[in-house]
């Protein structure tokens, strides 16, 4: 029954994968999601892994995590460590969303103090000021008029290799590359080290931000569990024994959402 019952979702998926629109991880989410609404595909079934799945339709590994992804995302499937993907019950879906977003248009009634949010203060009178003082450095408007290196300024990237001195640790600006924020750097960082269809672990609970990111790039996300000092090492050990995990990401001062810092465990904090 086992083998039918997946010969019967894979020829769902493969009609979906011929008729559809889009991109090929989109039409196999699409008509899965069809088949789990209208109950083809019922509540607890377990989804074919994504090998087997890929060498019967033809696609490639990351075009199944990131089709599964998707439903993942619906609330319509939950992917248990070494276990597999399975049907979610009817009702746990949630509504489409458009990932996460650092900047909200609503109107800001209050502060946010559940996460590592910046809070406003005196720094728009300080730009002001500096802008001031810059305007009358015919240099510095001659750098931001005109097309910067792909890496960042020199000058940045020398203040950058200073900044980050620590102890030991003397990173020269060669070493340094400018970005648009944690979240352009981080974009850059998984793009350059990761592959569609790789195995990132992470906090059980972590940065949305990463989530946006890894559905992006069709990356598999696993979390790890926690305690009040973050990510249990038997949580790491158990999932790199059963997963080929390509990188861990945690963050280990401030994490984000839980506001988590991470023992020294006996050494001398920077």
């Amino acid at each position: 029954m086992a083998v039918k019952t997946n010969i019967d979702m894979v020829s769902i998926m493969r009609e979906g994968l011929s008729n559809g629109q889009g991109v090929k991880y989109k039409r196999l989410s699409d008509v899965m999601e069809r088949g789990i609404l209208e109950g083809l595909i019922e509540p607890g079934r377990k989804l074919p892994p994504h090998r087997v799945l890929s060498d019967n339709l033809g696609v490639t590994i990351g075009t199944i995590s990131r089709a599964y992804g998707e439903l993942e995302r619906l609330g319509l499937v939950v992917a248990r460590v070494g276990d597999g993907t399975f049907v979610r019950k009817r009702g746990m879906e949630r509504q489409r969303d458009e990932g996460f977003r650092n900047v909200s248009e609503e109107p800001r009634q209050y502060f946010d103090m559940s996460r590592n949010m910046h809070i406003p203060g005196q720094e728009t009178t300080f730009l002001a000021q500096s802008f001031q003082t810059l305007s009358t450095n015919a240099k510095f408007l001659q750098d931001i008029s005109a097309y910067t290196p792909d890496a960042g300024l020199p000058r940045y990237r020398d203040a950058g290799a200073q900044w980050l001195v620590q102890r030991d640790f003397h990173p020269i600006p060669e070493q340094v590359i400018c970005v648009n924020g944690g979240q352009h750097g981080l974009l850059c960082a998984m793009m350059a080290l990761l592959r569609a269809g790789d195995t990132v672990v992470t906090e059980q609970l972590t940065y949305p931000g990463l989530i946006t990111a890894a559905r992006m790039l069709g990356i598999r996300l696993i979390g790890l569990e926690m305690d009040e000092e973050g990510v249990l090492p038997s949580a790491l050990d158990e999932v790199c024994r059963n997963h080929r995990v390509s990188a861990l990401y945690c963050t280990p001062t401030i994490q984000n959402p839980t506001r988590r810092c991470y023992p020294w465990r006996g050494a001398k904090p920077w």
